[in-house]
């Protein structure tokens, strides 16, 4: 599955709470389960591995669904860019952690997972 869409502005949680900022688009997709995503996100012909997040973020107990996408080795402002997110492999289901820093832990666990699967 492919999405297309342009990059707009965010809760910033990814920031500034777990430090690791993250992408939203304006679109959603609609017919993919929520879970974590492995993915490859591309724009201006260059292609970065990335994580995804389809659905509700319980563990700050934000229940509206959103996609948010951290991409891997790219550092730099995004907003109003069009990108192309193609996805991968589903890694789990959403879960809700007890802190943060159990959610960071948990994360770093997925880019590492992502890190071996796109290569």
């Amino acid at each position: 599955m492919k999405l297309t869409g342009k990059i707009i502005q965010g809760s910033h949680r990814g920031t500034e709470v777990t430090h690791l900022p993250t992408i939203n688009l304006d679109q959603t997709p609609e017919d993919l389960d929520h879970g974590v995503y492995a993915v490859w996100v591309r724009f201006n012909g260059e292609s970065y591995k990335g994580g995804m997040n389809w659905g509700a973020r319980p563990t700050f107990d934000d229940l509206k669904p959103v996609m948010e996408v951290h991409l891997l080795n790219y550092e730099g402002d995004l907003y109003d860019k069009m990108v192309e997110v193609e996805v991968i492999k589903r890694l789990r289901d959403i879960q809700k952690f007890n802190s943060p820093e159990l959610l960071v832990a948990q994360i770093q666990k997925d880019i590492d997972a992502i890190e071996t699967l796109l290569v």
